[in-house]
């Protein structure tokens, strides 16, 4: 007999059974071996219990050994393993697997656990198949690599799984489907993607270490696709052309602790950058304003906006903590360096795709989505398999939905999620949640504002190069500073050749024909204006960078009298004829015009061609292959 230790035979903290669900002849036997275990534990004679009720010794201590024994849950099995047909081990096949013609299956108990230990290479079949895969683990391919080494083992159709109909595919899935039910999150992750694990920590009951006490400790940023398709309004002699566009990012800065949205920023290009972080911090720090709304009967609810515009107690305060992932653009100098030196804020990073981190966001994008976008006929829905979800671009260009109606829609919905009831907050707004511990609350007294001088000029939202003064006194050419192929100077820098040779830091804030600079020591200098045919019409660096991309292509000649309108001009003549075919699509050039219109100082998302009449020939680059070397200008050879 085993021996056992008091805290094993304590069945006062064994797992119980409830006696009323088991039926009345399993009821009987239960309380009966229940009562001699009891007493076995306490104690009493293993003779006298023998005789009471009726069990031999060697049943007391099997019986006795099964309630000791540890279940799959870390508990003992206890009473647990005195009701009838409960079995502790799983049955092991010890005959060889034989099928019976007419009934595929039967007597086949077990033969799938016995074949995986007669070949363990079945096993590293299945870890070498799942290896990195993110999701949508091929079943059936997994199943024909494990035939296939089977038959070259020697097995034939006389044997186990290919004496089967499905040789041994059922059983393959339902390994495959126990593995991941006993925690094999590998295998899991293979089957379902990365997010079936992130859901795991969901509802846990654990709290973590680091978490809000009051509103602005910890802060969440994520991006969002658009789940919409809109589309860009091109105006060609006299004619609205809709043109769809790609789906941008939606950024949204959120309290973790009031899940209000502190600020966000919209991304119309097909990616985000780092700048989109810097962008909906700085929205937090600007008073907002509603915005001019063009959809008839789109309104702002009572008491919606950001806190900036609506709890004047926000205007100025400083965020703690900015929780984000590791995806590259957040691990760029602006976010690293320069948000966190210029605002005093901490990054704290996580886990790309570990949205459970970031829950808060992730709350926000399923509300407005659930509150608006599912509503539209362009919705992109859930994924492709949404029912929901047909031709959207097609309908985006049908029903005319235009990027300048949806960035009032997404404004509107934020804006009254600020000002919703939720019952996580006692039904309480989160701009009312966020307004009351703000208004002269002690915990924030230690906390200081921003300065008046900081909130005139945030300079957050800024692009930082470090560029180098250059200039030659012997060849007449006064100090000047190149960028991406322009040339920056003023009057103060014209004239002080002693800083030729010097680096200083360029801040770059939406129009690139102005640059504002900085000395090594952090003192200003001023602001630089470009030279020559850029500083004719408005841009970004972006756009810049790609003119001079399509130049070096020589798509586009950038050496004339405006580069920008010519650009301007080129991707609206691209877009108008992909727009125009019996199949719109959504291209690169419809993006590329959308986002230079979004980052104007007054956003559009409404382009007007040249007429025919007043347009200029569209400068082209000579070409220099060899035939045309050869030939003059008739076309005659020299």
């Amino acid at each position: 007999m085993i021996e056992h230790t008091l805290e094993e035979l304590d069945y006062s903290r064994w797992p119980n059974v409830v006696e009323e669900e088991l039926s009345e002849s399993k009821r009987c036997r239960y309380k009966l071996l229940k009562q001699a275990i009891e007493e076995a534990c306490d104690g009493v004679k293993s003779s006298a219990i023998c005789k009471k009720y009726q069990i031999s010794r060697s049943g007391i201590s099997y019986l006795l050994n099964r309630c000791t024994a540890v279940h799959r849950d870390g508990h003992l099995w206890g009473y647990r393993a005195l009701v009838k047909g409960c079995r502790q081990a799983d049955y092991k096949r010890q005959k060889e697997s034989t099928q019976v013609d007419g009934a595929d299956g039967y007597g086949l108990a077990g033969a799938f656990t016995r074949l995986l230990k007669q070949y363990p290479e079945i096993e590293e079949i299945i870890r070498r198949t799942v290896g990195k895969k993110e999701a949508g683990l091929n079943v059936s391919s997994l199943h024909l690599r494990i035939i296939k080494y089977l038959r070259r083992t020697g097995l034939t159709t006389k044997n186990y799984p290919l004496n089967t109909k499905l040789a041994g595919y059922v059983a393959l899935t339902e390994h495959i489907k126990r593995l991941i039910e006993e925690g094999d999150n590998q295998l899991g992750r293979a089957r379902y993607g990365p997010d079936v694990n992130a859901g795991l920590q969901a509802m846990s009951g654990k709290r973590g270490v680091l978490r809000p006490l009051f509103p602005l400790e910890i802060a969440c940023y994520d991006e969002q696709e658009f789940p919409f398709i809109g589309t860009l309004v091109i105006e060609n002699q006299g004619q609205e052309i809709d043109v769809p566009l790609s789906r941008g990012y939606f950024c949204p800065l959120v309290d973790q602790y009031s899940a209000v949205v502190l600020g966000y920023s919209l991304a119309i290009s097909a990616r985000f950058r780092a700048l989109d972080l810097l962008k909906a911090y700085e929205s937090f720090i600007t008073p907002w304003h509603p915005r001019q709304l063009s959809i008839e009967g789109l309104k702002y609810a009572q008491g919606a906006g950001l806190p900036s515009g609506v709890v004047p107690q926000a205007l100025g305060r400083h965020i703690a903590i900015i929780s984000v992932d590791n995806h590259l653009s957040h691990l760029a100098n602006a976010v690293v360096s320069h948000l966190r030196v210029r605002t005093g804020t901490i990054i704290r990073f996580g886990k790309v795709r570990h949205w459970i981190s970031r829950q808060v966001v992730e709350g926000i994008f399923a509300e407005l989505q659930r509150r608006g976008f599912i509503r539209l006929p362009s919705t992109t829905g859930s994924g492709p398999d949404d029912p929901a979800v047909d031709d959207p671009v097609g309908k985006a260009i049908k029903f005319r939905i235009r990027m300048e109606q949806l960035v009032d829609l997404i404004d509107v919905l934020v804006a009254d999620h600020n000002a919703h009831p939720r019952l996580s907050l006692m039904s309480k707004t989160p701009n009312e949640v966020l307004a009351t511990a703000l208004a002269d609350s002690p915990q924030f007294s230690v906390v200081p504002k921003f300065s008046e001088v900081f909130m005139n000029d945030p300079q957050v939202a800024v692009e930082i190069v470090i560029v180098t003064v250059r200039g030659s006194r012997e060849s007449g050419r006064p100090p000047h500073v190149q960028l991406d192929n322009g040339t920056y100077t003023n009057d103060l820098l014209r004239q002080d050749w002693p800083m030729i040779g010097k680096k200083m830091k360029a801040h770059i804030k939406g129009d690139f024909r102005k640059i504002r600079v900085f000395r090594d020591n952090g003192t200003e200098y001023g602001v630089l204006g470009v030279t020559g045919h850029w500083a004719r019409t408005f841009h970004t660096r972006e756009t810049r960078k790609e003119i001079n991309r399509l130049h070096k292509e020589k798509v586009i000649n950038a050496q004339c009298e405006d580069p920008v309108t010519i650009f301007m001009e080129y991707l609206a003549k691209q877009a108008s004829r992909n727009s125009q075919s019996k199949k719109p699509k959504i291209t690169r050039q419809a993006g590329q015009l959308a986002n230079a219109l979004h980052e104007m100082p007054t956003p559009s998302y409404r382009y007007r061609t040249e007429d025919p009449e007043d347009a200029k020939e569209e400068p082209t680059m000579e070409s220099r292959n060899r035939r045309a070397f050869f030939r003059g200008q008739n076309g005659d050879s020299r």
